[in-house]
C-alpha cells in the first residue's frame, strides 16, 4: 500500500510509472492518476517481465547479431588464411622435392590473384631446370664418352710410342756394351746421352698416363731408395741442350756422401728436370755464380749451380 499513497500523493494528477510489489506478491510497474470529482483513483500495472520484454528481446536480437557477425568474421578469417596458408604450403613442399631431386614435382594452384602468379612462375621454373638438367645429364654422359675415348687414345698412343722407345733404348745400351765392338770414350758418352734421353721421352709417355691415372685419384708412387748426386747429374746431362748460345754453365755439386733418400726416381727427376728447365729459360744475363738449394727433411741438397764461364 506503500506504492500506492506514493502515486496517491502525486499532485500532477499522472504519477509516473514506478516498480513495485502488487498485490499478487509479483514486481510490477504501475502508474495512476485520482479522478478529483469521484475521488477515485485509477491505477494501471504491468509486470516488468512483460514490460521488459520487448527490450529483452532487443538484447537477444543484437546479442545474436554480434555472436553471429564473429562468428562469421572468423570464418571468413580461417577460410582467408587457408587460402593463403595452403598454397604456400603446397609451394614450400614442392620446392623440398625439387631440392631433393624430383625435378618432375610441380604445383596445381588455381587461382588468378599473385599466388596463383607465384605458381605459375614456378611451374615455369621448374620447366626449364628440368629441361636443362636433362640437356646437362645427355652432355655429361657425352663427356664421358670423350674422355673414355681419351684414355683409350692416350693408351693406345703411349704404347705405339713406348714400342720403338725401347728398341731405340735396347741399341743404344747394346752398343754402349761392345755389341759392336769397342766404340770411343765420346761417342759412348753421345750414346749413353741418347739411352738418357730415350729413358726421358719414356718416363714423360708414363707421365702422360699419370696425369690420367692422377686426375682418377688411383696414381701409384714407386717409392724406393735413390741417389740425388746420380739423379741431378741425369738432369745436368738432359738439361744440357736448352742452354743453346746463352753464356752459362750448369754443374752438378751434389757431394757424394749424400745418403739415399726413400722417394720415387722418376718423379724427383721430373720435378728436377722442370725446375732446370724454368731456370735456364728464364734467366737472360747470368751474371756471377747463382745457386740454388732444395730443402729436405733433415738437410738441404745443392742441386744446381751455374757459373760464368
Amino acid at each position: 500500500m506503500g506504492e500506492l499513497s506514493k502515486l496517491a500523493s502525486s499532485s500532477s494528477g499522472i504519477q509516473s510509472p514506478i516498480v513495485y510489489r502488487g498485490w499478487r506478491g509479483e514486481e510490477v510497474m504501475g502508474t495512476g492518476a485520482i479522478v478529483r470529482r469521484m475521488q477515485w483513483m485509477v491505477v494501471v500495472e504491468l509486470p516488468t517481465a512483460e514490460a521488459y520484454a520487448p527490450v529483452r528481446a532487443i538484447v537477444y536480437v543484437m546479442a545474436g547479431i554480434t555472436t553471429a557477425s564473429a562468428l562469421a568474421a572468423v570464418g571468413l578469417g580461417m577460410a582467408f588464411a587457408r587460402s593463403i596458408a595452403n598454397p604456400l604450403n603446397s609451394l614450400t613442399s614442392a620446392a623440398t622435392k625439387m631440392t631433393s631431386g624430383m625435378l618432375e614435382t610441380r604445383v596445381n594452384i588455381a587461382a588468378s590473384n599473385e599466388l596463383g602468379k607465384l605458381a605459375n612462375a614456378f611451374n615455369s621454373m621448374a620447366d626449364q631446370l628440368q629441361v636443362s638438367f636433362t640437356r646437362l645429364e645427355h652432355q655429361n654422359a657425352q663427356l664421358q664418352r670423350l674422355d673414355k675415348l681419351k684414355d683409350e687414345f692416350l693408351a693406345n698412343t703411349s704404347h705405339e710410342l713406348r714400342t720403338p722407345l725401347n728398341g731405340i733404348i735396347g741399341l743404344t745400351e747394346s752398343l754402349i756394351d761392345g755389341a759392336t765392338g769397342q766404340l770411343p770414350e765420346s761417342t759412348i758418352s753421345n750414346l749413353e746421352i741418347i739411352a738418357s734421353s730415350g729413358r726421358r721421352l719414356s718416363n714423360l709417355i708414363n707421365d702422360i698416363l699419370d696425369f690420367s691415372q692422377l686426375r682418377h685419384k688411383n696414381i701409384e708412387l714407386q717409392i724406393k731408395p735413390v741417389g740425388i748426386r746420380e739423379i741431378v747429374d741425369i738432369v745436368v746431362t738432359l738439361s744440357q741442350p736448352l742452354i743453346g748460345t746463352k753464356n752459362l754453365q750448369l754443374i752438378n755439386s751434389v757431394t757424394p756422401d749424400i745418403p739415399l733418400v726413400d722417394a720415387d726416381e722418376n718423379r724427383v727427376q721430373q720435378i728436377l728436370y722442370t725446375a732446370y728447365s724454368m731456370f735456364v729459360k728464364y734467366i737472360q744475363h747470368p751474371v756471377g755464380t747463382r745457386q740454388w738449394r732444395v730443402p729436405t727433411r733433415t738437410m738441404y741438397l745443392t742441386y744446381l749451380k751455374s757459373a760464368v764461364t
